[in-house]
């Protein structure tokens, strides 16, 4: 910081730096640079380690604007790409921010609108047997057609709900449109739903559970709820856990091996069902990710846990889990997510080839 620059604070943890007479972005960017530096070195408080990060928004006068309330704009929009990059960076605002805001901004309309309007739709991914290749159940994955962009991925859906707060709204949809649905299947099919940190923390979950159950007639041990590793570090998590066990709904561990799941996940809860994932050059060529499926896979006997394989791209891949021990898994080769009018056919087609066979 050079003598006249100003620092303040614009409110809860926004603070800003001005500076005049900046010779070049350089000069700058080597300011932003230390400061995340600064920032980011850990502090101790009453004994604790307190580790924090920032983001960093910048605006250049008169570039990007030759008023506060533009420069301000133009840096909260380089913020925001910052944010978007992970904690501990800095942008300096373009052009193109302004247009990828104004999109955005659309999107948000447009998803209030299809949550108001029920324009999302589900799709449904089988869940396979690998060794009759029949279906043992399906997977409601949210699906969103915009009436422009098309079809919304599913991931660039849930940012921006959860940047609008609307995670646990959309989860709730989800659950009963799902419910609904699977109430119209063959009695051994269950369907799977994907529960969200927010949605999974709200104090109305249970309810929004029994209300779904008993609004579609669907018995809770053909519902399955996947909760992510993370939902396990919250506080009240193994009491809600209990609480969906005594409804008699099933409780899945999704993504065990995606990032930094580990056993005490595992043992922190008796879960029905665990869902690995299963990398193709990672099962076929690592000896190490081998031996993992296979300790879960004996793990899973022994704590009479379902083990099911996620991510199988081919048939050589579902060979080798399936000589590992794993005989239940999902993925584009077993098949992709399905309408579901499709997902009907595709179980009565299942039915008609057991009856077959018999």
């Amino acid at each position: 910081m050079r003598h006249g620059d100003i620092v303040a604070r614009l409110g809860g943890d926004e603070f800003a730096i001005v500076q005049a007479s900046v010779r070049n972005t350089e000069q700058t960017a080597s300011l932003a640079a230390r400061l995340v530096e600064t920032v980011s070195a850990p502090y101790a408080i009453d004994g604790n380690r307190i580790d924090i990060g920032t983001s960093i928004g910048i605006t250049l006068a008169p570039r990007d604007g030759n008023d506060a309330d533009k420069l301000m704009k133009n840096a909260d929009l380089a913020l925001y790409r910052s944010k978007s990059a992970g904690r501990g960076t800095f942008s300096f605002f373009a052009p193109d921010m302004d247009r990828e805001a104004q999109a955005r901004r659309n999107l948000e309309v447009g998803l209030r609108k299809a949550l108001s309007e029920d324009e999302l739709e589900l799709h449904y991914q089988p869940t396979m047997c690998l060794d009759t290749k029949q279906a043992t159940g399906f997977e409601a994955i949210l699906r969103w057609h915009h009436p422009e962009r098309g079809l919304i991925a599913p991931d660039e859906l849930l940012a921006i709900a959860e940047d609008m707060g609307l995670l646990a709204e959309i989860g709730d949809w989800t659950l009963k449109q799902a419910c609904a649905q699977a109430a119209r299947w063959p009695a051994a099919m269950h369907v799977a739903v994907n529960v969200s940190s927010p949605q999974f923390l709200q104090r109305g979950l249970t309810e929004s559970l029994l209300e779904a159950l008993a609004h579609s007639g669907l018995p809770p041990h053909r519902l399955e709820l996947e909760i992510a590793e993370s939902v396990l570090h919250e506080d009240p998590a193994v009491a809600i856990l209990l609480q969906l066990r005594q409804l008699g709904v099933r409780v899945a561990l999704d993504g065990f091996g995606s990032r930094h799941c580990s056993l005490s996940s595992v043992r922190a809860f008796p879960f029905d069902k665990i869902k690995i994932a299963s990398r193709r050059r990672d099962v076929e060529r690592s000896r190490e990710t081998r031996a993992i499926v296979e300790a879960m896979v004996a793990l899973g006997t022994r704590l009479q846990t379902t083990i099911v394989a996620d991510g199988i791209e081919d048939f050589d891949q579902m060979n080798m889990l399936r000589s590992l021990g794993c005989h239940q898994g999902q993925g584009y080769f077993l098949g992709p997510p399905v309408t579901a009018a499709n997902a009907e056919r595709h179980m009565a087609q299942g039915c008609e080839q057991q009856q077959s066979a018999a």
